[in-house]
This record gives C-alpha cells, sequence and structure tokens, in this order.
C-alpha cells in the first residue's frame, strides 16, 4: 500500500529578505540592517504588525521568540487578509529558525494563525464555511510548515507540530484527510534508519507517528476519520510499529492501541489489534510488558464503548432490529474482553519482572471496576434489598443459616 503524497515544502524567500507585501519599507529593511545598538530595544510604537513583522525578522534570538508567541494575537487582530498577506511571508525562516524554543513555540502557533486564515477568527465552536483562499493556503503551505517541524530533532518542536496537526485534523474537509493528514504520520512510520541518520531521528520519528496515529483515530467521535480509513490506513502503520526492532517504538505503539481500538472496526479489533496487544504482552523487554498492563484499563473501556459507536453502521430497519444487533455487538465484545484481556492481566501479574508485576497491581482496581457497569450494580442493590445476599450476587461463600458471624 502506498502511502499517499505529503504537501511540498514551500520556497523560503523570506529568509532572501524579499519585501513582505502590506508592510512599510522600514519594517522590511530591518533584515539587511546591520545590527546596531539601537536594535536591542524594541520600538513599542511601532503599530502590532509592524512590529511582528521586524522583530520575528530580528537578528537577535530572544526578540524572534518574543514576537513569534505574539503571532496569534497579531493574526487575530489583523484578520484573514492581512495575517494572509503579510504573517505567513515570515514563517519559512522561522521553520528553520536555529533555537528549537523558537521552532516549537512556532508550532504551536500555527495551529491558531491557521484558523484565522480558515475563519477569520480563533474562536471556532462549529464547523463553518471554510475562507477559500485560506484553506488553499493551508493545505498547500501551512501543513508543508508542520510536516516540517514535525520531522524536527527536538522532541517538544515534534510534540507541539503533532497536537497543531491533529486539531487542524478537523477542520480539514474529509476527502482530504487521507492525503494531507494521514500521510504525515504514515510517511514517519516508514521512516528507517541509515548511514546518514544522526542520533537515532529514525526512531524518534517513528514514536511521533505512532502516537499522532492514535490521536488521529481517535477522531472517528465526530466522523472525521471514518473506521474504514483507520482500517485502510492508521492499522497498518500501527501493526508494523508494534513489531518494530527498537523497544521505544513497540512501547509507544501499545499506549496508542486504545485509541485506534476506538475507531476501528470490531472485525479488525478481533483479527488484528487484540493479537497485536496480545503478542506485546510477550514481549522480550519488560519496559513493554509494563505498558501492556498499564493500557490494559483503557482498552477495556474501549472494547465496550465500540459498539455505541457502531450504530450508524448498524444494518438494522428499525429501531428493534438496530437495538438488538447493538446487544449483540455487546455481547460479543464483552466475551473478546473476558477472553482476551483477562489472561493479559493474569499473566502479567504472575510476571518474574518485580516492574511488570507491581505496575499490574497499580491498575488491577481500574482494571477490575471497568468490567463493573454502573447500570448492573443498581439491579444488584435492588436484587440484595428483595432478599439476595450481596455476597451471593458477588460469588462469595454464604454462611450458613442460623450461624452468627460474632460467635466463638
Amino acid at each position: 500500500m502506498m502511502a499517499p503524497q505529503a504537501p511540498s515544502t514551500p520556497t523560503n524567500n523570506a529568509a532572501n529578505g524579499v519585501p513582505i507585501e502590506g508592510v512599510s519599507g522600514e519594517a522590511n529593511a530591518a533584515v539587511a540592517a546591520p545590527l546596531r545598538f539601537e536594535d536591542l530595544t524594541i520600538d513599542d510604537d511601532l503599530p502590532l504588525l509592524e512590529r511582528v513583522v521586524r522583530y520575528c525578522r530580528s537578528g537577535i534570538a530572544l526578540q524572534r521568540l518574543v514576537h513569534v508567541k505574539m503571532l496569534a494575537e497579531t493574526a487575530d487582530a489583523v484578520g484573514a487578509n492581512a495575517t494572509i498577506q503579510s504573517l505567513t511571508s515570515l514563517l519559512p525562516p522561522l521553520v528553520n529558525d536555529p533555537e528549537s524554543i523558537i521552532r516549537q513555540h512556532l508550532a504551536s502557533q500555527l495551529l491558531p494563525l491557521s484558523l484565522t486564515c480558515l475563519y477569520n477568527s480563533q474562536k471556532v465552536t462549529t464547523r463553518s464555511p471554510h475562507n477559500e483562499r485560506g484553506y488553499k493556503l493551508l493545505t498547500t503551505t501551512l501543513l508543508a510548515h508542520l510536516h516540517t517541524l514535525i520531522t524536527d530533532h527536538d522532541v517538544d518542536v515534534r510534540r507541539a507540530a503533532s497536537d497543531s496537526i491533529s486539531v487542524l485534523a478537523l477542520h480539514i474537509s474529509p476527502e482530504d484527510v487521507p492525503s494531507l493528514i494521514l500521510s504525515i504520520p504514515i510517511r514517519l512510520a516508514a521512516k528507517k534508519e541509515n548511514t546518514t541518520d544522526d542520533n537515532g531521528l529514525a526512531e524518534e520519528l517513528r514514536i511521533t507517528s505512532a502516537n499522532l496515529l492514535g490521536e488521529l483515530a481517535a477522531l472517528h467521535d465526530v466522523k472525521q476519520v471514518l473506521p474504514k480509513l483507520v482500517s485502510k490506513y492508521i492499522t497498518p502503520s500501527l501493526l508494523s510499529l508494534c513489531q518494530d526492532p527498537n523497544f521505544r517504538v513497540r512501547r509507544s505503539a501499545v499506549q496508542a492501541l486504545p485509541r485506534v481500538l476506538g475507531g476501528s472496526h470490531p472485525q479488525d479489533v478481533e483479527q488484528k489489534l487484540l493479537p497485536a496487544f496480545c503478542q506485546l504482552a510477550s514481549d522480550d523487554m519488560y519496559r513493554v510488558r509494563k505498558s501492556v498492563g498499564e493500557c490494559l484499563v483503557d482498552m477495556s473501556r474501549s472494547l465496550m464503548l465500540l459498539p455505541a459507536r457502531m450504530v450508524s453502521a448498524l444494518s438494522a430497519t428499525s429501531k428493534e432490529d438496530e437495538e438488538r444487533e447493538l446487544e449483540i455487538l455487546k455481547e460479543k465484545m464483552m466475551e473478546l474482553r473476558r477472553n482476551t484481556l483477562v489472561p493479559v492481566a493474569t499473566q502479567l501479574l504472575n510476571e518474574t519482572n518485580k516492574f511488570v508485576r507491581h505496575g499490574m497491581m497499580q491498575f488491577l482496581g481500574p482494571f477490575i471496576a471497568s468490567f463493573y457497569p454502573l447500570e448492573r450494580s443498581f439491579k444488584n442493590v435492588q436484587d440484595a434489598k428483595s432478599g439476595e445476599s450481596l455476597s451471593g450476587i458477588l460469588g462469595m461463600p454464604q454462611e450458613e443459616s442460623g450461624s452468627s458471624p460474632t460467635s466463638s
């Protein structure tokens, strides 16, 4: 399966001192001017847009950092047109800034800046019509900048870019999600070590990919990434990461499995995801096995939330048929949970490695509680009031009639 192509990286014109449209010649001249004593101070009398344009291109890192943090509020103040004309031209040199803290904050600022270009506002609560010019800029330029940042050497830069991409996926047209959004983690998951790779960057990128795949699979709640997309694009990539030779990548894949499971088709859950989870419970590296125990609660909850999320995919023609199919699916998920997750928990509780064993013990209580639905607890209380003892409901041995718990 070939991964969709990612957007190409835009040409870096601003780095060559090309004048920026919409700002004064004085602000543009700041690029070529030699550093003077006056440059160490900030001119607060400049209008907000002029100030950000000047100091985002400053030769002083602290000035660039302060004004990169102001990109979002500036975009919100000047609106979509001025943002597209002036602010976006500042981005190419900042994406490749030598200071990682500047690249990190730029990755965070690209999210609200993109929303301004799309909607002329950063306070978007519902799906609004796209600004066509802003949408084109997002899909051809801004996502390319985020693609560059998510391959950065610094982990904080990658994390900030990943967070921005996962939120922007909500605002991409569903038909564009595979080619523009899903292509990014898929390409990262395919990164392999080579002689030119320095300091294990390919491994770090695969870890970033696992986390982003989980975040994108979780978008099924808003029907932005449907189960068929999860099955076609996300699941194969995550399964390959589950078999990665590096244990840190496998551990990240384990942590992403509950989120991917929640957005998958039940058939994929039974035939692909749960077998991969069980295999990782017997991994050679104890840190991977420990992560399996830590994820058992989330796996249990995701399995029981899956039927409700699959209601729209049921083939029922009436309300009664839908309820019947939903109940059958619930029973199937409960059986899968009992037959798969309980043996995994038992295996980890009997581990020879104390870190794995103690880690599983910490999550044993929440894991057991995830098997006890709230509606059943109400029924059990009613049964207890009607005469059946609570110990009988829970399967505990009951005392013989006439005996007293205080008798000697």
